[in-house]
């Protein structure tokens, strides 16, 4: 998710202008950077901080409305997710109308040409084989298709849909749940937009939530906090996991926690448990490596400890088995470093919304890619990429 200022203080709702910086406001309340680092356990599959040498930015919140990846109409860049659907990858990821918006945030879409590799980084109309935006047109002057525009009746989702996760389920049918908002700016909930076309880019929202708070531990300041979801398809299992925040990283102290639900229909949430990460670990995604057994998790983590909103790098731990507590999560390792001293200055204000998958080509069994949105000193929003290849089985 974005980080918006009037969480953390009495200014105006985007005092933080959608931006994570150790200037800005955040700054000012109590939420800037700093340097202590906390050293990576023993036994990573991949070496620290691995990413560096192959981040890359895809696009950039400054570019988003001028024509350069072939469309006008949007603004910002945040929470990306990626699915494979056939031989095709997609992207998910939040961004802002331009003009006339309904909501702050939506979620809209990206593609690149079937076959193509998660290495790629260039984009529509620059690269004709590169990410292209629904709508995108070569001229430049496109206009970005949002998945699904229309809040609900109810208006639990009016402000935003943010952080979407997209997943395919066993009927094949992809689905994009997404953490939604209101007036309150500090109610959310997960909606969910069902059966994604991919030859339209767009999905059908379901009028209700499907998750709100239920658990003491899920409220903060008395409202129910149900944000920052991954959700994925266990067909070992024969349900779906969702990893969730429940609580809010803006309260003083930070009350976030790590969260665990599963459900065998996607609709219905069922065996929440928190998982007792330490406030310092924020919003993540997951996954399950079948040749090796064990599930995998990359998370955005406070290298100070403190949390709230400090800059954060993305570790990476595994377990053997899901809904485990903290401490059944091993062998935890930096993948990239926000403030390396090599880092480059598009994520050198921290990151974000890790989104992982391993490659699908011929090679890449043991690729890691990650997606990410980040942030810089001056201003800008990026979403890019990363990956390691593993080092250890």
């Amino acid at each position: 998710m974005v980080w918006y200022g009037s969480r953390v203080g009495s200014a105006g709702w985007l005092c933080c202008a959608l931006v994570w910086l150790g200037l800005s406001a955040c700054a000012q309340a109590g939420y800037g950077q700093a340097k202590t680092h906390v050293a990576d356990l023993a036994g990573g599959r991949f070496a620290a901080n691995c990413g560096n040498a192959t981040a890359a930015p895809i696009f950039e919140s400054g570019q988003m409305n001028t024509g350069l990846y072939g469309v006008t109409n949007t603004l910002v860049v945040s929470d990306p997710d990626i699915v494979l659907i056939g031989n095709q990858w997609w992207m998910i990821f939040a961004t802002g109308p331009a003009a006339n918006p309904k909501r702050v945030l939506e979620p809209f879409a990206a593609y690149l040409p079937p076959g193509a590799s998660l290495a790629t980084t260039t984009t529509y109309p620059s690269d004709p084989n590169g990410w292209h935006l629904v709508g995108a047109q070569a001229d430049g002057k496109g206009i970005a298709v949002p998945v699904s525009p229309t809040p609900s009746p109810g208006g639990w989702d009016r402000i935003a849909a943010e952080t979407p996760s997209v997943e395919a389920g066993p009927d094949g049918k992809v689905n994009i749940y997404y953490a939604a908002h209101n007036d309150g700016q500090t109610a959310f909930v997960v909606g969910l937009m069902k059966d994604f076309n991919p030859k339209t880019g767009t999905a059908t929202a379901v009028p209700d939530p499907v998750m709100v708070a239920e658990q003491p531990w899920e409220y903060s300041t008395k409202l129910g906090a149900i944000l920052e979801q991954s959700v994925r398809w266990m067909p070992q299992l024969h349900k779906y996991l969702m990893y969730y925040t429940a609580g809010g990283w803006w309260t003083n102290p930070p009350e976030n926690k790590l969260a665990y639900a599963e459900s065998t229909d996607g609709i219905h949430w069922t065996n929440r448990q928190n998982l007792d990460f330490p406030v310092a670990y924020y919003n993540q995604d997951f996954l399950y490596n079948k040749a090796r057994n064990r599930y995998e998790m990359v998370i955005a983590k406070d290298p100070t400890g403190a949390g709230g909103g400090r800059p954060r790098n993305l570790v990476w731990l595994d377990a053997a088995t899901p809904a485990v507590k903290m401490a059944d999560w091993k062998n935890e390792v930096t993948l990239l470093q926000y403030d390396a001293a090599n880092n480059a200055p598009w994520y050198n204000s921290g990151i974000l919304s890790p989104a992982i998958r391993y490659g699908n080509l011929p090679g890449e069994e043991n690729r890691i890619y990650v997606f990410f949105h980040s942030y810089t000193r001056k201003g800008s929003m990026y979403i890019g990429r990363f990956y390691c290849d593993a080092v250890k089985p």
